[in-house]
């Protein structure tokens, strides 16, 4: 799975704690072989990093760093 995250790209800026805690969470099992759970959470990713973006409570352009680190 680690060959769809962009290793190089670092998601660094503030973001809301349950964003945060999901996006860690990912990068983590990025480097598994837990196909079903890291599937599952990008899906929660990319909707939760959708509704902060429509709130307000992310940028943009920070929505499509996020898409980009993740190959959504």
């Amino acid at each position: 799975m680690s060959s769809y995250v962009d290793k190089g790209l670092i998601v660094d800026f503030p973001m809301p704690e349950g964003l945060r805690e999901k996006v860690d969470r990912l990068e983590s099992l990025a480097d598994g072989d837990d196909y079903l759970a890291y599937e599952n959470l990008l899906e929660e990713v990319d909707t939760t990093a959708k509704r902060y973006c429509a709130g307000g409570k992310i940028t943009y352009e920070q929505y499509q760093t996020i898409l980009r680190k993740f190959g959504i």
